[in-house]
């Protein structure tokens, strides 16, 4: 049974995926798709993961058709959520934490090949690079019209997804990796060999 029939979804789905705790994010997401479902009645929402705040957000949708929590899931079902989905929504507020923020959940959207909407706030915009559309951050309404307009223009969306697989495969490999580790080291003023006889004149 695919996720899609277990879930009751519609034609047209968005994700948002992410721990539910503390901040308000997921709120966003949530009002974002309250503005869409005024304009579009073929579309789901689907918040995937768990917290402590999963029972309150429940209560701010309870009025939005087609809203679906799944609450916790297994690590090896996320990719299968991911890939019923067709826009992925990563929204945030705009403060010091966020700033200095790489969020997981791009890498994962990225990885899974989505368009993307996401705040435009600290690593993000490098991150998504031109795999998906960037908005204000905190601003649901923005979310909402970036969704409906990716929604309205699928030749759009099939670039965007496309771009995304082209950028998961360019930041997430070794080498990329290791350019980033040696930038960093260079910004500080060592080199990985210096820093680790540096530890080792320590020892002695």
């Amino acid at each position: 049974q695919s996720f899609k029939t277990r879930y009751g979804l519609k034609k047209n789905v968005i994700i948002y995926l992410g721990q539910l705790n503390g901040a308000q994010y997921a709120s966003l997401a949530i009002n974002a798709f309250r503005t869409i479902m005024k304009k579009r009645n073929d579309t789901s929402l689907l918040v995937v993961g768990g917290g402590s705040m999963l029972d309150s957000l429940k209560e701010e949708a309870k009025d939005i058709e087609s809203v679906v929590f799944t609450g916790f899931v297994k690590d090896e079902e996320v990719p299968l959520l991911l890939d019923v989905a067709d826009i992925a929504v990563a929204c945030f507020e705009e403060n010091r934490i966020t700033r200095a923020k790489s969020p997981l959940k791009i890498a994962e959207y990225l990885g899974s090949g989505k368009a993307i909407v996401a705040s435009d706030v600290g690593e993000v915009p490098y991150m998504i690079g031109k795999a998906g559309v960037l908005v204000p951050p905190g601003d649901s309404e923005a979310i909402a019209e970036a969704c409906l307009s990716l929604l309205s223009d699928p030749a759009r969306m099939q670039k965007l997804r496309m771009n995304a697989r082209k950028r998961a495969e360019k930041m997430f490999n070794w080498e990329h990796t290791a350019k980033n580790m040696l930038k960093s080291y260079s910004f500080f003023g060592q080199t990985p060999r210096s820093s680790a006889a540096r530890y080792q004149s320590k020892k002695g």
